[in-house]
């Protein structure tokens, strides 16, 4: 059994550029849309059947996109973290050796890296205290 990754084009996403303009004296905003990738790790098993070779999907593992997967995203550390425990509980109910096991999460591990414990809990920490200041913000109380 191996890994294999598959990537898929999601809805762009769209963001807000400043620009300057000589002919306004203030910074001026356009969107930009950008392309949005998806990875998909898939568990595939190869058989061969009247002597040509088949792949046969043993599992879907998990998704993350792709701009998660650089380690300056704000958000990666959560979106990574929540990878891994999706992968972790997938792998958990699947009946593998652990040898076999122990190399796929090594092989996943060459494109989501794990995050710490440490870095996952400060990212919750900065989420909450951003929510509770959007929520002081708009007169509200946090959910």
């Amino acid at each position: 059994m191996y890994v294999r990754w598959k990537r898929k084009q999601r809805k762009d996403i769209v963001r807000s550029e400043r620009y300057e303009s000589e002919s306004v004296p203030y910074p001026l905003y356009r969107q930009v849309r950008e392309p949005a990738w998806l990875r998909a790790a898939v568990l595939v098993e190869s058989r061969r059947v009247n002597g040509l070779p088949r792949q046969r999907t043993v599992a879907y593992l998990g998704s993350i996109r792709e701009c998660y997967l650089t380690p300056d995203h704000p958000h990666g550390v959560l979106h990574r973290t929540y990878f891994w425990r999706a992968v972790e509980a997938k792998l958990g109910s699947l009946d593998l050796p652990a040898g076999e096991r122990a190399r796929i999460v090594a092989t996943l591990q060459t494109t989501v890296p794990h995050s710490s414990e440490e870095a996952f809990a400060r990212a919750i920490r900065e989420l909450e205290a951003h929510i509770a200041a959007v929520s002081r913000m708009a007169g509200t109380r946090p959910a």
